[in-house]
């Protein structure tokens, strides 16, 4: 399955999957910080927002692909949950090797 877009000599497949997994690996930055304490979501700025900057700084300095995330506008975040949602583990399901 190979779309080639007319006269530009770039093939969309590509470039599609491309951004989504840049879009997947963004909401899973943002949602990895929604399920931390300290973390919650400004749904009039669309952005992440943080109970302190110890708290931050902490979070960043093990999860460094996080650090631009602070008050950046993400207003994508819902769509993206809606399509990347269901791709997270969150642990519900997990079992003990008892069960």
């Amino acid at each position: 399955m190979a779309f080639v877009v007319p006269n530009c000599g770039l093939k969309a497949i590509p470039h599609i999957e491309s951004k989504l997994k840049f879009w997947k690996k963004q909401h899973g930055v943002v949602y990895d910080m929604l399920n931390t304490n300290g973390f919650g979501w400004n749904d009039v700025r669309k952005c992440i927002e943080v109970d302190s900057d110890e708290a931050w700084k902490s979070y960043v300095q093990h999860y460094k692909q996080a650090k631009g995330f602070r008050g950046k506008h993400f207003p994508l975040y819902e769509r993206l949950t809606n399509i990347f949602g269901k791709d997270r583990a969150n642990g519900k399901a997990a079992q003990t090797p008892d069960q």
